[in-house]
């Protein structure tokens, strides 16, 4: 996603989708305004060749930004419908290091 910086440089993001697969597991819909760095954390840890591939794809197409979405579906059973609980914005040059 492009955007414009201060001296009118093209500056990017890639923007990304954690999808919440069991309620049993975890209940984002109820932790997600409290706890989204935990939640953030415990989906790097069992995600982490998702999660890594997202920032070396960041890093190479040199996004300043990653945008990461908490998505789930409306109901369990219809994967037709989703909904999207939270956002939350990394710089990836940051969480490289």
């Amino acid at each position: 996603m492009p955007q414009k910086g201060e001296n009118g440089e093209s500056r990017f993001m890639n923007v990304y989708a954690l999808n919440e697969h069991n309620l049993t597991r975890s209940n984002w819909r109820q932790e997600i305004d409290n706890e989204i760095i935990a939640i953030l954390n415990k989906e790097i840890e069992d995600n982490s060749y998702k999660t890594s591939r997202w920032f070396v794809q960041s890093l190479l197409a040199d996004a300043e930004q990653m945008k990461l979405a908490f998505v789930t579906r409306e109901k369990m059973t219809d994967p037709s419908k989703h909904i999207v609980l939270a956002t939350h914005t990394l710089t990836t040059k940051k969480w490289a290091h």
